[in-house]
């Protein structure tokens, strides 16, 4: 639906997608056809979730975010706007939102500096 996601994308709103979740669920059998590969690709702003983490088992998003990383074949600049996206596109305030991107961004740096060390070795 191009359009719907023109207009999403106008009003800044970020469409929340659930993986393992739409695996468990059958939604699909292969996360490699997920539409939201197609949605990062295209700008649409997107976030991951863990949809029903304590009935599916799935806990925390870090295995979310391994699936989509190995199924879309995510590089970092895409799964730093993933993680970014989830505070931007959150239901805190402006002011909130402020101290976590900052927050975020001095751990995002720090985690890059000591990659970026362990590349150089």
């Amino acid at each position: 639906f191009p359009d719907l996601e023109k207009r999403l994308t106008a009003a800044g709103v970020a469409v929340e997608v659930c993986p393992i979740s739409n695996q468990q669920l059958r939604y699909l059998a292969d996360l490699r056809i997920h539409p939201a590969a197609g949605y990062l690709n295209r700008g649409v702003p997107c976030v991951l979730g863990n949809d029903d983490p304590g009935i599916l088992g799935n806990d925390g998003l870090s295995y979310d975010y391994w699936e989509a990383v190995m199924a879309w074949n995510l590089d970092l600049r895409a799964i730093k706007q993933l993680a970014l996206n989830s505070l931007l596109y959150s239901a805190m305030t402006d002011a909130e939102k402020t101290v976590a991107v900052a927050r975020w961004e001095q751990s995002w740096n720090r985690w890059i500096s000591r990659l970026d060390d362990r590349i150089g070795e």
